[in-house]
């Protein structure tokens, strides 16, 4: 329900956009969102950043910024 209210936010009406949401205990998410764009020969990877603080942010490095230090093809 969030997905699609967010997706009525913004104009991507020739736009074939396809969700990827994935639970991850193993601290991979960064890999896995490579991993499964590869697999659907995405064009592009959209991420937010959000829901975590400056400070955990500084220590731990968020989700975005990992997966942009990750050696990929695909735009994020």
């Amino acid at each position: 329900e969030q997905y699609n209210k967010m997706l009525g936010n913004y104009s991507i009406d020739n736009a074939h956009v396809s969700p990827v949401f994935h639970y991850d205990e193993q601290d991979r998410t960064p890999e896995i969102l490579v991993e499964a764009a590869n697999k659907r020969n995405a064009d592009l990877i959209i991420i937010g950043a959000k829901g975590i603080s400056i400070v955990i942010s500084q220590m731990l490095g968020t989700t975005a910024e990992k997966l942009l230090k990750i050696e990929n093809c695909i735009p994020v």
